[in-house]
């Protein structure tokens, strides 16, 4: 467990994070104000042991509430998310912002699947020549796939269930699989050869579960039975925490021990089979003693989420964003790091209650709330300004739009949402901020997005002799938070980070191990920045940074890439819920409900995959890409072109 102790100057009392700290008394703390560049002389004074008391009990008050065991981890599919939003808006109302959601309130909703859930329905048995077996779930087999089930039918062996006719490869060739269940090696052949023709030592669009699952359809199958590879060392993970989507056809993974008991039921044995698909020399066989019962039922659960807007006016209808999301995992159902945890609550307090609490305690301060008393106070061994002055028509142009996220963990949605139907419009926000997990930092700062604003390097490298952190930039926006979605329409976007710990997506991320004195120094940091952004007539030009900002659109709808896409669609590939008009991806033909699984001839496993593969440097904005979309009852290429 990592502890913070704050001793006052006059050393009367201690508290760690872990305990209720006593408020520090304003008079108290001027009366040895004056004795600040003394001291300075002698050691560097954190930046929470100098802010006023308020500052320090309003970002506590926050972590403390929304990492605490009453909302349960604040999981987007549990009704203590509604509660954190409450708290929230009811914050924001406190501090004097302006309801910038929906109809006059708070809230701007959004609908989002929260949870696919296996119905009862979920079944596989197995009739093998001597036994007949019922697999048991989550030990023995896994669903991906949900399609029209329970299905029974015969066995038929495809290797590794990929036609590719253009590079002279076809597991299907000779063998009739219509009304039938298949079953494939995961991956593919050659994958450990640098000259493959599949895609050398990358893995190709033939490798997706998507793509196997798809020509097994095309094929006939009924359904599909998925084999560890028998020469890949990374098949011995066991991955339960699968979301099951709908395709059309039952799909499933068998277990390596269920693997190797069904095949040696054929008529080629298992070492041989071994073999022959590590030389590429599997041929396909039917099974027709094997007999297969698969049922993939999936149950899809709606609900209504809520982002939390609260606006603070400016001179004029310009903005800047400062955003934070503030959901969690629940009990640890999707996404946790340890299955076996499941079931317990994951409060999330660096990720992101600190981001949230790190939004909610600067509303607070550039407010100029009359919930926040004390000093402001002045860190004279470094020159910040921990300032509670309210920014006034006075002295800044811009207002400043506080946005609390939700279903940032379902895959960005929030801000996706916020940025397809904004209450603000985008064309009038100048830059966007997001905190995400700032709590845990070791004395260094990750700073994402600094080159996608030419003005951004510059403010940061003059406040570095001004604070006791350590600043390390990334120009690109790309870390996985939700900046990113503002980013895709070029919006300048800075992302503030601590970094990553043990304890991410794991139970034990608990608010006793904030680090309050430094989350505070990044705020301090945050807070310089804002007051540079909403300065009169400060110009703030968006720069592309190696065309990635632009090509986020393939994630989050932008025109550059036109396409809109499912976030919380966690198979392999991209699933097109939508192509914008007169974009490249509308000239290319891409259509709602295609699933882009290639680009390039290498796999496309999710969203950012796409756009990472967009943005290499010998493949820029405006070359031509070949994507391998499935479609319906198609697996076709379609040329993506920016001209």
């Amino acid at each position: 467990m990592f502890y913070t102790s704050f001793e006052p100057l006059s050393g009367e009392a201690k508290f760690k994070l872990g305990e209720e700290p006593p408020r520090v008394n304003a008079k108290h703390f001027l009366r040895h104000a004056r004795l600040l560049p003394v001291l300075a002389g002698f050691f560097c004074l954190s930046a929470a042991a100098l802010a006023p008391a308020s500052e320090a009990d309003e970002f506590k008050r926050h972590l403390w509430f929304l990492s605490s065991d009453e909302l349960k981890g604040r999981g987007n599919d549990q009704p203590e998310i509604d509660q954190a939003a409450d708290y929230i808006a009811d914050w924001f109302r406190r501090y004097g912002l302006a309801p910038g959601g929906d109809n006059a309130t708070y809230f701007h909703e959004f609908e989002a699947r929260t949870a696919v859930e296996l119905g009862p329905g979920t079944s596989l048995s197995i009739g093998l020549p001597d036994v007949q077996a019922q697999l048991n779930l989550g030990s023995d087999f896994i669903p991906l796939f949900s399609g029209p089930s329970p299905v029974s039918a015969s066995l038929a062996f495809a290797g590794f269930g990929v036609s590719a006719p253009e590079i002279g490869y076809d597991d299907y060739a000779g063998l009739d699989v219509k009304g039938k269940i298949v079953a494939v090696f995961q991956h593919e052949p050659e994958e450990q050869i640098a000259g493959s023709r599949f895609a050398g030592l990358a893995y190709s669009p033939w490798s997706t579960l998507t793509y196997k699952a798809m020509n097994a359809r095309i094929h006939g199958a009924v359904g599909l039975l998925v084999l560890p590879d028998p020469h890949c060392d990374r098949e011995r993970t066991w991955k339960q925490d699968v979301q099951v989507e709908a395709l059309g056809i039952p799909v499933v993974k068998l277990s390596e021990e269920w693997g190797r008991r069904l095949l040696r039921a054929g008529p080629v044995k298992y070492a041989d089979l071994a073999r022959a698909a590590k030389n590429v020399a599997l041929q396909p066989f039917d099974m027709p003693a094997v007999k297969v019962s698969i049922g993939v039922e999936a149950i899809e659960r709606y609900r209504v989420l809520r982002n939390v807007v609260g606006v603070l006016p400016g001179t004029r209808d310009e903005y800047v964003v400062i955003g934070a999301h503030y959901d969690h995992l629940g009990l640890g159902e999707r996404k946790a790091l340890a299955p076996e945890n499941v079931g317990q609550i994951h409060n999330g307090a660096d990720d992101n209650a600190s981001g949230t609490a790190g939004m909610l305690s600067l509303a607070a301060q550039l407010s100029g709330s009359s919930e926040v008393v004390g000093p402001a106070a002045v860190d004279s061994s470094r020159g910040l300004v921990r300032n509670t002055g309210r920014l006034t028509p006075a002295n800044q142009e811009p207002g400043l739009v506080f946005i609390a996220f939700a279903g940032e963990e379902l895959g960005l949605l929030g801000s996706s949402a916020f940025v397809s139907r904004p209450s603000i419009p985008l064309g009038k926000i100048r830059a966007m901020v997001n905190l995400d997990m700032i709590g845990r930092s070791d004395g260094t700062v990750y700073i994402g997005g600094v080159g996608t604003a030419t003005e951004f390097r510059e403010w940061l490298d003059g406040l570095k002799g001004q604070t006791p952190l350590t600043l390390n930039y990334a120009d690109t926006p790309q870390a996985p938070s939700d900046h990113l979605a503002f980013a895709g329409e070029k919006i300048p976007v800075l992302f503030f980070f601590s970094g990553l710990h043990p304890d991410y997506h794991q139970p034990s991320d608990d608010r006793e191990k904030i680090d309050q004195f430094r989350a505070l120094d990044i705020l301090d940091l945050v807070e310089a920045v804002t007051r540079r952004l909403v300065q009169p007539h400060q110009p703030v030009h968006f720069v592309e940074t190696d065309s990635s900002s632009a090509l986020l659109g393939a994630s989050f709808g932008s025109p550059v890439f036109g396409v809109v896409s499912e976030p919380s669609w966690e198979a392999d590939g991209v699933l097109v819920t939508g192509v914008k008009a007169s974009s490249p991806a509308f000239a290319a033909g891409l259509r709602r409900g295609d699933i882009i699984v290639g680009c390039d001839g290498e796999a496309v496993m999710d969203r950012l995959d796409l756009v990472e593969q967009l943005k290499q440097p010998d493949a820029g904005i405006a070359t031509s890409h070949p994507l391998l979309v499935l479609r319906g009852e198609e697996i076709l290429t379609v040329m993506l072109s920016a001209n």
